[in-house]
């Protein structure tokens, strides 16, 4: 039976991708030299350029892409989105970087996305009834190091009344936003 859940949701992923295939738009950020492809009921926010140049180290981020909050009605999900930064690679690569900063040691592994080679790391936290799940993606393309951060919101259930609310599969909504991920280019 799990199967066969798992086979109709990936059916679901599948023809939601090729249904929103022709609905997709592209970002593209010239000072950074790096895209990507979202679909268009998405929102794309960018940060305000700064005449100061950024800390030696520090990401920078490109650009942060939220899905709509209703796009899961009935369910715990409380948004999902992406963020996409960019910085000068260090000496020691992209996961050198990381180091400064988590509480928890990293444990990286190299994955393949959209033809792509990728460090990623996962991670998950909760505080007063939120949920955030995390997934980092890291790649080196032309002297720069590119970061990935796609993350999902849940809500406890005991914030609803309702017992109408469901879990939300945090698996489906990171496969929906990893399509940032697939569509990176440089």
């Amino acid at each position: 039976m799990k199967l066969f859940n798992r086979a109709c949701w990936m059916m679901v992923l599948f023809l939601a991708a090729v249904g929103a295939a022709s609905a997709q738009k592209n970002f593209y950020d010239k000072e950074n030299k790096v895209g990507f492809k979202y679909p268009s009921t998405w929102k794309v926010a960018t940060p305000e350029k700064s005449a100061e140049a950024p800390a030696e180290g520090v990401m920078r981020m490109v650009a942060e892409v939220e899905m709509p909050d209703k796009l899961y009605p009935r369910t715990n999900f409380g948004g999902g989105g992406a963020t996409v930064s960019a910085l000068p690679a260090p000496t020691g690569g992209c996961r050198a970087v990381l180091a400064a900063g988590y509480e928890k040691p990293v444990k990286w592994r190299k994955v393949t996305v959209g033809g792509k080679s990728f460090d990623r790391f996962d991670d998950s936290e909760g505080e007063m009834g939120r949920f955030y799940t995390r997934h980092t993606f890291r790649t080196l393309h032309g002297g720069n190091c590119y970061e990935v951060v796609l993350e999902v919101k849940t809500e406890s259930n005991n914030a609803f009344p309702s017992s109408k609310i469901k879990d939300v599969n945090t698996d489906t909504v990171l496969a929906s936003l990893e399509t940032i991920v697939r569509s990176l280019y440089f």
